[in-house]
């Protein structure tokens, strides 16, 4: 159960901060005239595609060692060894095997919630000076935009937005886990097969079986065709089977990862 924790806590933690300082970098670097909505929607995107750059090989590592249970006896038995094997056997490129697949699926995810929270804080920023709370001169001033919302607002917003932003970016996710599950069930992630001749417990050695599996690699091969296959098989409703799930993850999740942020920033700044 707990195959690949030690990839996602290492991992973890450099990936966030990359994520968070990159968006506050392209934030403040993009032009002023552009519709702030885009500017933080595009930041988002941007500091995606930065993160990934360590949650990918994070998430490859994991997947791995959680797949290398179903081999009698696999090739590594740690978060660090699977890292070796990889890289050894496939290079860079197996390292950072699906980045487009994560980039597709959490791009949309983390451009959504940015540019959704940030308009949030800017609906919440004016009825909290209008409450009578902040400081004169932020009251004063023509344009609130510089004002740090106390606790309970930006936990609302944050978790406000991570239920928006999971919700609607359900169907993506959706078409990148069932990707990962058919490439581990058949070994097209080349996995602990590469060097072991036993076969995992998924994929038997018979013709019919292997057809089976190449025809299901073809059909979540990509974003699009899992999408297809998913539309196919359980009608555009089934695109966001388990999304109450999705939700209940990301709302606690954005929210204590945004708010710790915002209130550290708004320490330092004092």
């Amino acid at each position: 159960m707990y195959r690949g924790v030690g990839a996602a806590i290492i991992g973890g933690t450099p990936g966030t901060v990359l994520y968070l300082t990159s968006y506050d970098y392209f934030k403040s670097s993009l032009p002023p005239s552009f519709p702030p909505f885009l500017i933080h929607l595009t930041s988002g995107l941007l500091a995606e595609a930065f993160a990934c750059v360590i949650y990918v090989p994070v998430d490859v590592v994991k997947e791995r060692c959680q797949v290398s249970t179903l081999h009698p006896s696999p090739p590594y038995s740690t978060s660090l060894g699977a890292l070796t094997h990889i890289a050894r056997n496939e290079g860079v490129r197996g390292v950072y095997r699906g980045y487009a697949a994560t980039l597709l699926s959490f791009g949309p995810f983390s451009g959504l919630y940015f540019a959704m929270y940030e308009a949030l804080k800017s609906a919440a920023r004016p009825m909290y000076l209008k409450g009578g709370y902040g400081s004169s001169s932020s009251s004063s001033s023509s344009s609130s935009s510089d004002l740090h919302l106390p606790l309970a607002p930006t936990v609302a917003t944050s978790v406000l937005a991570g239920l928006a932003a999971a919700w609607v970016t359900t169907p993506l996710d959706l078409a990148k886990l069932r990707m990962q599950v058919v490439r581990g069930a058949t070994g097209g992630a080349h996995g602990v097969e590469t060097e072991g001749k036993a076969t995992s417990k998924l994929t038997p050695s018979s013709s019919s079986s292997s057809t089976a599996g190449k025809e299901a690699l073809e059909r979540y091969s990509t974003i699009t065709s899992s999408l297809k296959t998913i539309v196919k098989e359980g009608g555009i409703k089934g695109l966001w089977r388990g999304a109450t799930a999705r939700c209940l993850f990301f709302a606690p999740a954005t929210g204590v990862t945004m708010t710790t942020y915002d209130m550290f920033k708004s320490y330092l700044s004092g």
